[in-house]
């Protein structure tokens, strides 16, 4: 049985984190009076949090208890007439780290299956990479690699992993940016030309490996976001489909910005080798056993410990020592790659040789990548797909 069929993660992922609150969620950085449109209740000092829509109000004398799992709330109006769940009771919420399994065993703790192991097991590391530290990077596949599988799987283990599906709307853009997170864009071929300009802004200062995100015009009372979003520690990846799965070269990611040289400059390329996952072992339907939660929690136990010590625990010579022979990647590009391939480190275990190899197939994903582009002159004429390269 697959202990990782998203029934099981869903369920899991409802009962560790559906009720959380974090500071991500605040509306405003700073604490307001509420008054209540029944005069009998006392106003109330603190912070606003939306989260699924819903309004939430905390008492400021409660913040540092953040984040919190909200037990009980008392729903009253104000009087502007909105509509605010009153936190009553709450637990704040706190993962202890340790070190349950190594960094390999966390990559490996999985039974689920791919067709190419060694890009499937590479993925995984990107992804926790992407997770755990800051990477900006451009992915793209054949639809059947899985790219966005394991980071839903991934957000159901320890939330802030979004994979969002391509943007139609500004306030689409930012819904699941987060401080300290992983946002995933799926999908990202044909973006609307309406909402190129926004997306290309957003791509720039990501990849610029900026701290706060701006919103631009986005960032309204009329788009219900925020003007300003701190991003210290939030990985960007954007994933899509390959060059010639394409019928026009202003669909594909690398063409489709105005900015498109700063972006692609920012954003390191990758493709994976190949190999294909089957969608069907994630939805056989499982039962969250004590022995599978307590599995789950010791990943989520692990992935704090990785997060909080990762830093100290990188061999930074050997990675510095690998990464001098790649001198194709360049720039901002460069941080990215650096950090994958400090986590390639932490996963190879002590074994040198693995760790040359895992690098050294990260940067045959890129190489593929540069290929694919590079033989751009000669797929098209008139921007019109004439030949589809194997």
């Amino acid at each position: 049985m697959n202990n990782f069929d998203f029934q099981l993660l869903g369920e899991f992922r409802n009962k560790m984190y559906e009720s959380l609150l974090y500071k991500d969620d605040l509306t405003k950085p700073t604490a307001r009076e509420i008054q209540w449109k029944n005069s009998r209740l006392a106003n109330v000092k603190g912070f606003t949090f939306k989260k699924d829509n819903v309004l939430y109000l905390l008492d400021m004398n409660l913040f540092d208890k953040l984040p919190i799992r909200v037990v009980k709330t008392d729903q009253r109006i104000t009087v502007n007439g909105d509509i605010v769940e009153y936190i009553t009771k709450l637990k704040s919420f706190n993962v202890i780290p340790e070190q349950v399994m190594t960094f390999r065993n966390l990559i490996s703790v999985d039974i689920i299956k791919h067709s190419s192991p060694l890009d499937w097991m590479l993925w995984k590391i990107v992804v926790w990479t992407a997770r755990i530290s800051r990477v900006n990077a451009r992915v793209s596949s054949k639809r059947e690699f899985g790219k966005t599988s394991y980071i839903n799987v991934v957000h159901h283990l320890v939330d802030k992993a979004y994979v969002t599906p391509q943007p139609k709307s500004k306030p689409g853009i930012f819904i699941y940016v987060t401080n300290d997170g992983l946002v995933a864009y799926d999908e990202m071929g044909k973006i609307k030309s309406e909402i190129k300009q926004e997306i290309g802004s957003t791509l720039f200062q990501f990849g610029d490996m900026s701290n706060i995100l701006s919103l631009g015009t986005a960032g309204s009372a009329a788009h219900n976001t925020k003007a300003r979003i701190p991003i210290e520690n939030c990985s960007c990846i954007c994933l899509y489909n390959r060059l010639q799965d394409y019928q026009e070269e202003k669909d594909f990611f690398d063409f489709m910005f105005s900015n498109k040289s700063a972006i692609n400059n920012r954003f390191l390329p990758l493709k994976p080798t190949g190999g294909a996952i089957d969608i069907n072992q994630f939805l056989k339907k499982g039962t969250l056993t004590p022995e599978i939660e307590k599995l789950y929690i010791g990943i989520m136990k692990t992935f704090e410990y990785y997060n909080q010590n990762w830093k100290r625990m990188v061999d930074y010579d050997l990675v510095d020592g690998q990464l001098k022979q790649y001198t194709s990647v360049t720039g901002r590009q460069r941080i990215s790659l650096r950090n994958i391939m400090c986590f390639i480190q932490l996963w190879s275990d002590g074994n040198a040789e693995e760790f040359k190899c895992m690098c050294d197939r990260l940067m045959s994903w890129n190489k593929n990548y540069m290929d694919m582009v590079g033989q751009n002159e000669n797929q098209y004429k008139n921007g019109v797909l004439t030949e589809d390269v194997k």
